[in-house]
């Protein structure tokens, strides 16, 4: 859930910039969402504080197998995509979390 609020004074910034994870770099990413054959696509491209990193997240309908036997959704050709990423250790420090890490672990 993201959660947008209007900053009405000084006072509250400054409160807020206090409050702030001091551990983390701010992530600054573009979205974009689009349908194609009725199915659901995110793009989230990190812009800082990496540069260049893609991700296509696919909604799956999880009842519908396609040709190869798993739930994997077609793609669209316009799109070049690398590899499907798994739960690898590796993989997981493409997500945000590890990301916004200013001192990886």
């Amino acid at each position: 859930i993201e959660v947008k609020r209007i900053i009405a004074t000084r006072q509250e910034y400054n409160t807020i910039c206090q409050m702030r994870d001091t551990d983390r770099h701010v992530l600054v990413q573009t979205r974009i969402s689009f349908l194609w054959k009725k199915q659901s696509f995110a793009i989230h491209t990190y812009r800082q504080p990496v540069d260049n990193v893609c991700i296509l997240y696919a909604q799956v309908n999880s009842n519908h197998d396609n040709e190869r036997g798993d739930s994997t959704p077609p793609l669209p050709e316009f799109l070049q995509v690398e590899r499907k990423l798994t739960n690898s250790e590796e993989d997981r420090k493409l997500g945000s979390y590890f990301i916004s890490l200013k001192n990886e672990k």
